[in-house]
């Protein structure tokens, strides 16, 4: 029994190795002092209902990922016309930045025997709202311009959950395994990925209709539905 709380990237890392990590142990002491233990949870994009990475609000990658080269995707749309940028999450450069601050994330909460003893889990941050997704469904028009297929998509979801997982020894990482991009049966791929390295997994929503439980009504799923 417990609190959960997610963390932007931006607001962790506001500028390269300067981390604002006491946020994450505030957080940590306030639910202490209830009794109780906490989770935590990284978002990197905000998703268009809370104006993903626009100029203002404050972008959720830093911006100082992108002044270092990472590539974004820019979705324009809606009266009158709104930019969304989208991180571009396979961008190799992007990827080395958010490996270097996963690394210190994980030293600082490991390295501190409050945060390791109260932390229950880490919720791995991956596409938006830190879910297996990497945008809204309106934008995967032009993720897919940028180059983004479903075996790209769930690629990307291993290689950001190994992060994750080479990096916490102690506290366990969970990977929010719903929803998915390009069609339901990629998600198979990092499911068996995280059994396999040891990761948690739990659905990001479960409700009380069975949305694809019963895998009899979809012919050649073969065990690919939610709760797979």
């Amino acid at each position: 029994v417990g609190g959960h709380q997610s963390f932007y990237w931006d607001e962790l890392e506001p500028s390269n190795d300067n981390y604002q990590f006491w946020r994450i142990k505030d957080f940590v002491e306030t639910e202490v002092s209830k009794g109780k233990q906490a989770a935590i949870g990284i978002i990197t994009f905000n998703g268009r209902a809370n104006e993903g990475n626009a100029a203002d609000p404050p972008i959720r990658t830093p911006q100082w990922v992108f002044d270092a080269g990472a590539q974004k995707v820019a979705v324009t749309s809606g009266k009158p016309p709104t930019t969304i940028y989208t991180p571009k999450y396979w961008d190799p450069i992007y990827l080395a930045h958010y490996r270097d601050f996963v690394a210190d994330l994980a030293d600082y909460i490991e390295g501190d025997s409050f945060l390791r003893e109260h932390i229950e889990f880490v919720q791995i941050g991956v596409g938006k709202f830190g879910e297996t997704q990497p945008c809204d469904d309106q934008d995967d028009a032009a993720m897919a311009a940028a180059g983004l297929s479903g075996q790209k998509w769930a690629e990307t979801v291993i290689e950001i959950t190994d992060m994750y997982a080479d990096n916490f020894e102690h506290v366990t990482v969970v990977l929010p395994s719903s929803p998915t991009y390009g069609g339901e049966t990629y998600r198979r791929l990092w499911n068996e990925f995280c059994v396999q390295r040891g990761v948690g997994l739990f659905p990001a929503g479960v409700y009380s209709d069975l949305e694809w439980v019963d895998l009899r009504t979809k012919s050649g799923w073969s065990g690919v539905g939610k709760y797979d």
